[in-house]
């Protein structure tokens, strides 16, 4: 996993405040609290079966349970990628995900324009079922080099259907 860096901040659980250090991923979307944090907070009950918790005297607290439909998978560059003028040119990228558990599908990528640089298109690209060792095309209309910097979104990938998988090809020559 890819860390930029770390942020401290304060969290609220409840009533209680507590300090903080978060790391910053591009592979991850949510927030993963360890065991070691959880450790410094002192005696805390779980109840699984109605999804809430306590922490010491305070009261119960009713635990978060995200919509696993409502999540959105992003294409992000992975390195530092010079875009020569008036071409195109395969640039590495990685698709982002919630937890190490999650599994990679087949997705697909629109045409767009990529917002942080001048005349810079991505184009339509089927996205294989796994997250990082990826390329895709970027065209560089301009007239001059340009650099994408790696953690630039390229936009929302889009769940695609594998119908039919070729496993090999023949040509056919008529005589």
């Amino acid at each position: 996993m890819i860390i930029y860096g770390v942020a401290k901040v304060t969290l609220r659980v409840g009533d209680r405040k507590v300090d903080s250090e978060i790391f910053i991923t591009p592979d991850l979307n949510g927030l993963i609290i360890s065991i070691d944090w959880l450790a410094k907070q002192g005696k805390f009950v779980w109840d699984f079966r109605n999804q809430r918790i306590k922490f010491e005297d305070e009261g119960w607290m009713q635990l978060f349970k995200e919509d696993e439909n409502a999540y959105v998978q992003r294409l992000y560059v992975a390195e530092d990628t010079v875009l020569p003028p008036s071409q195109q040119t395969e640039v590495p990228v990685r698709v982002n995900h919630r937890t190490r558990r999650d599994e990679a599908r087949v997705s697909m990528i629109e045409n767009n324009e990529v917002p942080s640089l001048r005349h810079v298109y991505s184009a339509r690209s089927l996205i294989p079922a796994k997250f990082s060792g990826i390329k895709v095309p970027l065209l560089n209309a301009d007239k001059r080099s340009q650099v994408i910097r790696k953690g630039t979104e390229l936009g929302l990938l889009h769940e695609a259907q594998v119908i039919d998988e070729v496993t090999e090809v023949t040509e056919e020559v008529e005589k």
